[in-house]
């Protein structure tokens, strides 16, 4: 019934359509009215018994088509085919207020129609393009409309050509334009591309040629270095070094056999000076060794020997020489301490108190010779308590000059605590207490490091073999003890049976230990390697230790530290 009576109200605005096409017209309504019904119906539900329910549908569809018939009945003022003759120029909008029922259709219309030719003189309004807004009242006859649609001018089919082709041109412009865009920015990006290539070729070009260059410069550098070194060396003098007698040695008689090398260049001269005052000068001198006879003073004096060559001197050495009867005979202290007989048994070795025994013989010989007088404090076995030991450390110091030489012969155990600190193992030494029953390490070096003069140590004191299961071995464990005792440039010539961790023998056929019967065949006359009749520190390092490999196929390798500071001494003399 509802619709019936939109229809029947709808009629009534028929005369509107006169001027349309009749089905155009007829679609327009029909769409309009479906979509305003179901409008209505989703808000309001179908429930349509309720009279004034029934009054507000009727009213608000009704309005509803009243707008839609307004812009379709008007359609007059908008001329046909409109794609071909039309130019939007711009937007109209109107709100209305309307009080229903009227007829309002021919009031929205000519409202929006009147704003817009105030707006837009002798323009037209593009109905197809319309847009309402519909505020309908909840209760009451008020209403409101926002309607808006585009506004259009007419033009000639010659002005629409006109556009057109302008359109048309203005799309080629752009399409030119964009193509040109993409055409510069590809250019661009790809002459980019191209100059970052270049660039970094060019770089790593000119880091090749400076790495050339650098590479060509240092070869340079390096060929002046070595040509400038071998012109030093064909500029330089030739060199001289006495090979006999050696520093320190002594001497006798009125003439003196010296015996020289001169190296690397032929000298035209050798000048021999006495004191600082030439003797004699050599014309004949040969490239190796020469001999020569000088005549010497009655006291102790300095031979210096210099090489002349037509590109210079060379460096004078030097020896500084005693005279026998103007000697004065240094005594000698030796501290023996050898242990075979430990009270635990366990402990026990074969040969440390003959070891130390035979090293005291081999020096007490020296008396008159080389020394003055031959001191010797030797503690073996039962005498070699903690306490003696200490006694005879003090006693060593005590008694040593700064004119004198000290000797400590050390044989028998050594171990490290826990801590690494080595300790000498006395007679009654208890290897479960060493601090309170062993000799330290740090009593030891107090002694090597405050002996007034020149000192020499012998250690031959190792880790026991019987220890860790090797009754016939002493294994070294004393390397950081020796290397404390000495220093860089100062301290005591210090001899070591072996090296690291290696075990120091000893065996029935050498009735000694292999370091102690080397040492003895050295002092007593084997380690005299030149036949000068004299022993000398390096000398007797040089057998010792080519002696105990000897003996031991290798197994043993005994070490000596001497001082920077300290040159080559005699320390025997060899008598027939």
């Amino acid at each position: 019934m509802i619709i019936k009576k939109c229809m029947e109200q709808y009629e009534q605005y028929s005369n509107f359509y006169r001027e349309m096409d009749a089905e155009t017209t007829c679609a327009a309504q029909s769409a309009s009215i479906s979509l305003v019904l179901n409008k209505v119906q989703a808000k309001n539900g179908t429930n349509s018994k309720n009279p004034s329910n029934k009054k507000r549908i009727f009213r608000k569809v009704f309005f509803a088509l009243l707008v839609v018939s307004t812009f379709s009945a008007n359609a007059q003022d908008y001329r046909s085919d409109p794609k071909e003759n039309e130019r939007v120029i711009g937007n109209a909008t109107d709100t209305i207020n309307i009080v229903l029922p009227s007829n309002y259709s021919q009031l929205v219309y000519s409202s929006l129609l009147e704003k817009t030719k105030k707006e837009y003189p002798n323009k037209v309004i593009d109905l197809r393009n319309l847009k309402t807004t519909l505020s309908f009242p909840s209760h009451g006859n008020v209403a409101s409309a926002v309607v808006s649609a585009k506004v259009v001018e007419f033009i000639t089919a010659e002005e629409w050509e006109r556009d057109k082709a302008e359109r048309v041109a203005q799309a080629e412009r752009e399409k030119t334009e964009r193509l040109a865009a993409a055409k510069a920015k590809a250019e661009k990006e790809e002459a980019d591309r191209l100059a970052a290539a270049k660039t970094k070729a060019e770089k790593e070009e000119a880091d090749r040629l400076v790495e050339t260059k650098t590479e060509t410069e240092k070869a340079k550098e390096l060929e002046r270095e070595r040509l400038a070194t071998l012109e030093r060396e064909k500029n330089k003098p030739p060199t001289v070094n006495i090979i006999d007698p050696i520093n320190g040695s002594i001497v006798d008689g009125k003439q003196l056999k010296i015996s020289y090398v001169v190296s690397e260049k032929k000298p035209t001269s050798i000048k021999i000076l006495v004191d600082g005052r030439a003797v004699q000068l050599i014309t004949d001198a040969k490239i190796g060794q020469n001999t020569v006879m000088v005549s010497i003073p009655d006291k102790d004096f300095r031979i210096s020997i210099v090489a002349q060559s037509e590109f210079g001197a060379s460096n004078p050495a030097t020896v500084n020489l005693i005279r026998s009867d103007h000697i004065f005979k240094p005594s000698l202290y030796v501290l023996a301490i050898g242990i075979s007989n430990y009270d635990d048994r366990e402990l026990r070795l074969q040969f440390p108190a003959k070891d130390a025994s035979d090293f005291t013989q081999a020096l007490i010989r020296q008396a008159g010779l080389l020394y003055e007088s031959v001191d010797v404090k030797l503690l073996t076995d039962r005498r070699a308590t903690a306490e003696n030991i200490r006694d005879g450390l003090s006693w060593l110091q005590t008694e040593t000059t700064n004119r004198d030489i000290a000797m400590l012969y050390i044989a028998g155990h050594g171990v490290n605590d826990n801590f690494g600190d080595f300790f000498f193992m006395p007679v009654n030494a208890d290897i479960n207490r060493i601090n309170s029953t062993c000799v330290s390490y740090t009593d030891i070096k107090r002694t090597t490091t405050t002996v007034a003069g020149k000192l020499i140590v012998f250690m031959d004191a190792c880790h026991s073999g019987n220890v860790l299961g090797n009754s016939q071995q002493r294994a070294g464990l004393i390397t950081q003890a020796v290397s404390d005792l000495t220093g860089a440039d100062s301290g005591p010539v210090v001899f070591t049976s072996s090296t690291g961790r290696q075990f120091s023998l000893e065996a029935p056929e050498w009735n000694n230990g292999a370091f102690t019967k080397a040492l003895v065949e050295g002092l007593t006359g084997k380690a005299d390697l030149l036949g000068r009749k004299t022993i000398t520190i390096k000398s007797l390092d040089y057998y010792i230790a080519n002696r105990v490999k000897e003996l031991t196929g290798g197994k043993q390798s005994p070490t000596t530290i001497i001082p920077r500071s300290i040159p080559d001494f005699p320390i025997a003399i060899v008598t027939d």
